[in-house]
């Protein structure tokens, strides 16, 4: 999201946090945000000056940093954690070495504000002097604006194309992207905006079948987290949400790599039924912190 300063990844993000702090609560959510935010505190700012199509720093020399920043993560995120059953463990409980979970809830909230202000506060300065430079459309500010006349012109195009053929569109990479932007004329091999895309290329029909395939996804997904409250259930539930809203703005699903993945990991959060002998899954288990 830093590297590419995309606006609808930051939407997403957004979208993303707030479905998983309404389910999860808001202290789950910032321990496990912290380590994030931790990192990109070294990496972001790295990232950011050779992010604009002025920078003249050489991106060898955001490596470095990218790499503490992955590494700050990590460490925090290997902290050993104890598991056991939750229904074992009576809330007021203390185990050996562990701490009260109030004192703990407290902390985490604090590195959690202070990581995502020091981490504003570096990208802000970034941003502050990258803008110095002047605004011709390279700048890290000029990606801030929500508009934009090209991915207008694009939407617009793709329009076109959805009603010259809305049942069955016009096919699979055959749709065209034409439009003009200050009298000069462009065509995009992408709407950058999937559903709209998909809705151009293979009509009502394909849009339909899609939009049944996503409905499914979040039904079972909503299923599995009434059954378990499982965190991690909740985690892949936001993140669905969050792909789906940047795929809305993008084209996510023309890098294969990446429906694959949100694929897969949809699949490690479903029910996972009747084992092989016949038993019902064991219980789940939380982390005692």
């Amino acid at each position: 999201l830093v590297a590419t300063l995309s606006r609808g990844g930051a939407l997403a993000l957004v979208v993303g946090a707030a479905i998983l702090i309404g389910l999860i609560g808001v202290t789950p959510t910032a321990r496990a945000m912290y380590p994030v935010l931790a990192g990109l505190v070294v990496s972001g700012p790295a990232v950011l000056l050779i992010a604009s199509n002025d920078a003249t720093i050489s991106p060898v020399w955001a490596w470095p940093a990218i790499v503490v920043g992955i590494a700050i993560t990590a460490l925090l995120n290997s902290l050993p954690l104890k598991t056991l059953p939750s229904n074992t463990v009576p809330s007021n409980t203390v185990l050996p070495g562990t701490r009260r979970l109030g004192t703990r809830r407290r902390r985490d909230e604090w590195v959690f504000v202070f990581a995502l202000g020091l981490a504003a506060v570096s990208v802000a300065a970034v941003i502050a002097v990258d803008s110095s430079r002047g605004s011709d459309g390279g700048t890290l500010v000029d990606r801030l604006t929500p508009s934009d006349r090209f991915r207008a012109g694009e939407w617009g195009a793709a329009w076109s194309v959805f009603e010259s053929a809305p049942l069955l569109g016009v096919g699979p990479g055959q749709a065209e992207y034409r439009f003009d932007v200050d009298g000069e004329s462009f065509v995009a091999q992408f709407a950058h905006q999937e559903y709209l895309e998909v809705a151009a290329e293979q009509g009502l029909v394909g849009l339909i079948s899609l939009l049944s395939l996503i409905a499914a996804t979040f039904v079972a997904l909503a299923r599995s987290w009434r059954q378990t409250r499982d965190p991690h259930v909740a985690g892949v539930l936001a993140g669905v949400v969050a792909f789906m809203v940047h795929s809305g703005l993008d084209f996510l699903w023309h890098i294969p790599l990446l429906p694959v993945v949100i694929a897969a990991v949809v699949a490690t959060a479903l029910p996972r039924g009747v084992t092989s002998g016949g038993e019902k899954p064991g219980p789940v288990t939380s982390p005692v912190r």
